[in-house]
This record gives structure tokens, C-alpha cells and sequence, in this order.
């Protein structure tokens, strides 16, 4: 083969037809220098993609450009449900095959670098364009956020953040977030992404956060941990705002932890020991991510022991002292005992059944213990235990391991949802059913903040509720592998036109209606009653065929 010349030595790719191996070029060069620094580089790559793709159509490729898709197979048995046509949600079916993302290396799982577009389908001319434009954001994303150089750890300057914000902006407009596939896997990549880059991200928490509405499920046991990481950082973020008033009474002591320490320095005039020490353990308590911010020498100042001067103050005292023990003794009675040192914090660690049955019992109610667990699940008994060990080696403060571990379970049993048998989602679906109705009893928008937010008043359930949730979280725990590395189900959720016809029927709604709430479209009581319908109608179908939508409901 002749050497590449013009666009294609810019690309890196031989002359092709192939307008998905020109675009898969155009990605994999983009990632090889930083844009920011190079414009030049960037605009001349970004014209050789265009002008590749405009003579795309003039190659004579080996392979056809357009293939027509295969149809797929109702998976509905006739006797199951009338038959009728497959409702066409946009872009469903739209995802990329198990050889494409073997191949491809951003598309592993759990790689925040990995955009959830489908660059490998083949689309019309307009549709093609949308995807790439969305594309180029992305990656602009990615580059901005993790530069792969000691810049990783420093803030974006002011132009910068806004950039990166006109970015985020765009592709949260994109109107694929209306597909519930592509929302879920978008507000997944996001979450990761920030979850990833600290700092640099900071610029785009508050307008993420409150476009997929994160903060409504804070604290719920079905929050990703990468959700929850973001989250604590905002909170994070807002704490320390109200830091910055002069007027909050923890402001001095936070400038005095911040402030430059060495060897010789001493704890600043004016500021009570008592506001460090709340600050401190407010800080390692409910915000651990802000510790890195203090100065440890002054951290270290104020937590080690105070030496005993001979000043006037600490005279008086001294003398008030003495004539208390005096009094004490002439009326017979024992002198105070001596003040005894808090023990390290390995000795504050007790027996794990007696650190961690509290925390399991919250979640998941008498019968979610130690002892239960080494019984039905011994890999995850083993797993805390092994924990525990290490949290007491590494000096690790016994509350954060007691809610490191809370975290860790929150983690598997979102995983063991996924890969739950039909019994336990059965049960999950009832109970479900039994809160929406309550709900639709306060309105319509109730029933549907709980289906698309999770939001759901303690006061308008049953007193029994809690107890069934905690029985279920239990029964996943114990009995499902929640292992994080196991091989996740597949995200394809595909709803068959004859389950469609059926739901919307039990819903009373015309079809078209229905469709449109499934897609979180259209009032708030079609929602509802979508929703509703589609979970009533999936428990009366076969095992396998109710699985699919009770898992991704």
C-alpha cells in the first residue's frame, strides 16, 4: 500500500466508503493530542472527517454502506397475547452488538470513558450527522476532564468551565435522553464520568445533578455508588459555601484548618478548640472528601495534646483545683478520678457482628445479620469480615468502616436486582403496585414522581411497607451474587407490540398515548397509569417474558 497523503494521512486510515471506520478514526486520533493545545491540529482533523465522509459515497466499498436490518422474532408466544405490531421506540433496538463491544475498549463495562452514543448503526444522512456532532461533545467532554497529565488534579480555569458547561449543555438537549434506554445509559456514563474527576468536574455537579434529579434519591438503597459519590460531593460543595460566611460559626475554624502549618507553627489566636473539634468531625463524619483540603500540620496542631504552661489563667486554675480536693477530703469523700486517654482507634474496634448487625438490621430488618449471611451467602459474610480486618490494620476511624461497608452492600444489591430470580421481582412488582396505588390516591403527580423519582412520603404508605422493603433487600442480599465483577444482564429492553396493545388496554389508554408515557412523555396520569399497566401486565405474563420488563421497570 502507497503512503497516506492529504485527509487520510490526517486520519490515519486508507481511502474507504466506510463512513462508521472514518468517524472510528476521526475518535481514535482525536485522543491523541489534547485539543485545547493544539486547535489547529484539532480543526484540521475535524475537516478531514468531513471531507472523508463527503466522498464516501464514491468508493466502491467491498460491503454495502446501508444493510437493512434483520427483523427480529416476536418472543411473545401467540397463545400469550393477541398478536400486533412491535411499538417503534426510537433507537431501542439501536445499541451496539457483543462482538462491537468486545472490539472496542471504551465500551468496557464501567469505563467512564465510554459515551453512550451508537456510532456503529447505520442511520440516515441527518440522523448520521446528529451522531457524530454528539460524538465530537463527548469526547470534548472527556478530554476536558480527564487531560492525562498532572493537570487531572487541578480546577479548570474560568474560560474553561465554560466551556466545558456549553458542552454538557448541548448534549443534555440531545432528544435521545427521551428514550429510556439511552437515558438510563447517558445518566450511568455521566455519573461515572463525574464520579471519576473531581475538581475538574465541579464546574457541571449542580447542572447535571439537577437534570437527572439525583438529589430526590439521595440516601435510597437503590442509588449507584457512583450517583451517591456525586451527590456526597455536592453536598460536599454547598457545606463548604456556608463555610465561607463570616457569619456561620464554624467560618474561623475553617480558615484556621486551611491556613499553611510547619514544624513551629502554633494554633491561631481568637479561634475555640471546641469549633475545630466540631468542624473536624463534621468534616470526617458527613463530608470525609473535604479533609484533603486541610492543612495536616494544622489538622495535627489541634489534635495533639496541649503542652502545660505556668500562665497566669492556668495558675488560677490550678489553685481552684486544690481547694476543691481540700473541701472534698474535709466532707470524706473521694477525690475525682484521674482523667483516662481516649484509646487508639484499633482498640475502639469491637467484634464484627457487634459493629455491623446494627447497620445490617436498617437495611434489612431482623433477619439480615452475620449470622444469617454466613449461612446463606458465605462469599459476602467473608468479604465483610475480610473488611474489617483490613479497616482495623489501615487505622481506618470504626464509623467509616461501618458506612464504607452500608455503601458496599447498597452497591450489591442494586447488582443482585439485576440478576434476581423471578420470585424475588414478583415481589419486588407487588410491592411497588401496592405503594403507586396509594399514591394515586394523593394525585396523579404523586404516583408519578414515585415511578419516574423514587419519591415517596413516608406518611401516605402503610405502616407495613418498610418491613416488606427491608424482607425483600434482605432476600437479595442473601440469596442473589450482587459481586460487582460478575457479568451483568444485558440493558436491551425491548417492550412487544401484542404486551403493548395489552397494557394500554388495561390502562385505558389509546395506544398512541401509551406509547408516548413510556417514553416519559404526555400528562402526568398517563404515566402513571403506563406504568402501572405495564407492571400489572408483566406479572401475568410467562417467567422469561415478564422478567425482561419487571428487571428494567
Amino acid at each position: 500500500m502507497s503512503a497516506l497523503h492529504g485527509i487520510w494521512r490526517t486520519l490515519d486510515l486508507a481511502p474507504t466508503g466506510d463512513t462508521a471506520a472514518i468517524r472510528k478514526a476521526y475518535a481514535r486520533a482525536l485522543k491523541t493530542f489534547d485539543m485545547d493545545e493544539e486547535p489547529a491540529r484539532y480543526i484540521a482533523l475535524r475537516e478531514a472527517r468531513d471531507a472523508a465522509i463527503a466522498q464516501a459515497p464514491y468508493f466502491d466499498a467491498d460491503t454495502p454502506l446501508e444493510e437493512e436490518e434483520e427483523e427480529e422474532e416476536d418472543w411473545v408466544t401467540a397463545d400469550a397475547l393477541p398478536a400486533a405490531d412491535a411499538v417503534d421506540l426510537p433507537d431501542w433496538e439501536e445499541r451496539w452488538s457483543e462482538e462491537d463491544l468486545a472490539e472496542d475498549p471504551r465500551w468496557q463495562p464501567e469505563t467512564p470513558g465510554t459515551p453512550p452514543v451508537d456510532p456503529g448503526e447505520e442511520h440516515d444522512a441527518a440522523a448520521q450527522d446528529h451522531v457524530a456532532a454528539m460524538q465530537e461533545h463527548y469526547d470534548a467532554v472527556l478530554a476536558m476532564l480527564f487531560p492525562g497529565d498532572e493537570r487531572g488534579n487541578q480546577s479548570l480555569d474560568r474560560i474553561a468551565a465554560s466551556v466545558l458547561a456549553e458542552h454538557v449543555t448541548i448534549l443534555l438537549t440531545d432528544p435521545r435522553l427521551e428514550e429510556l434506554v439511552f437515558h438510563a445509559e447517558a445518566e450511568r456514563w455521566f455519573a461515572h464520568v463525574i464520579a471519576s474527576s473531581p475538581l475538574r468536574s465541579d464546574p457541571i455537579l449542580t447542572q447535571v445533578i439537577g437534570h437527572f434529579g439525583w438529589l430526590a434519591s439521595r440516601g435510597r438503597i437503590d442509588q449507584s455508588p457512583a450517583v451517591a459519590a456525586v451527590v456526597a460531593r455536592y453536598d460536599a460543595l454547598v457545606f463548604v459555601t456556608e463555610l465561607q460566611n463570616r457569619k456561620h460559626p464554624l467560618h474561623n475554624a475553617w480558615l484556621e484548618l486551611r491556613k499553611p502549618a510547619f514544624e513551629n507553627s502554633r494554633k491561631s489566636f481568637g479561634v475555640r478548640g471546641s469549633k475545630v473539634r466540631e468542624l473536624l468531625g463534621l468534616i470526617r463524619t458527613h463530608h470525609p472528601t473535604l479533609e484533603p483540603q486541610l492543612d495536616t500540620w494544622r489538622v495535627a496542631l489541634w489534635e495533639k495534646p496541649s503542652g502545660i504552661s505556668l500562665g497566669w489563667g492556668n495558675i488560677g486554675i490550678g489553685l481552684w483545683l486544690i481547694f476543691m480536693v481540700v473541701r472534698l477530703i474535709s466532707y470524706g469523700a473521694d477525690p475525682a478520678p484521674p482523667a483516662i486517654a481516649p484509646p487508639p482507634v484499633a482498640a475502639q474496634y469491637l467484634s464484627p457482628e457487634i459493629m455491623l448487625d446494627p447497620m445490617l438490621t436498617d437495611l434489612g430488618g431482623s433477619a439480615l445479620t452475620l449470622d444469617t449471611m454466613r449461612d446463606k451467602n458465605p462469599k459476602l459474610h467473608q468479604q465483610l469480615r475480610t473488611n474489617w480486618t483490613l479497616a482495623i490494620e489501615n487505622g481506618k476511624a470504626p464509623s467509616a468502616f461501618v458506612n464504607d461497608m452500608r455503601d458496599l452492600l447498597i452497591e450489591r444489591y442494586s447488582a443482585g436486582v439485576r440478576r434476581a430470580p423471578h420470585d424475588i421481582l414478583v415481589d419486588l412488582a407487588r410491592l411497588r403496585l401496592d405503594k403507586a396505588r396509594l399514591l394515586r390516591v394523593r394525585g396523579w403527580e404523586a404516583c408519578d414522581d414515585f415511578f419516574q423519582r423514587g419519591i415517596e412520603p413516608p406518611a401516605w404508605l402503610n405502616a407495613d411497607m418498610p418491613g416488606r422493603r427491608k424482607a425483600l433487600i434482605a432476600r437479595v442480599l442473601l440469596e442473589v451474587d450482587g459481586d460487582a465483577f460478575a457479568a451483568p444482564p444485558s440493558n436491551t429492553f425491548k417492550v412487544d407490540g401484542a404486551i403493548v396493545d395489552a397494557a394500554s388496554k388495561r390502562a385505558g389508554i389509546p395506544r398512541a398515548d401509551f406509547v408516548k408515557a413510556m417514553v416519559a412523555k404526555g400528562t402526568a396520569e398517563n404515566r402513571c397509569k403506563t406504568a402501572t399497566a405495564l407492571l400489572e401486565t408483566a406479572l401475568m405474563l410467562p417467567g422469561k417474558q415478564g422478567d425482561l420488563i419487571l428487571r428494567n421497570l
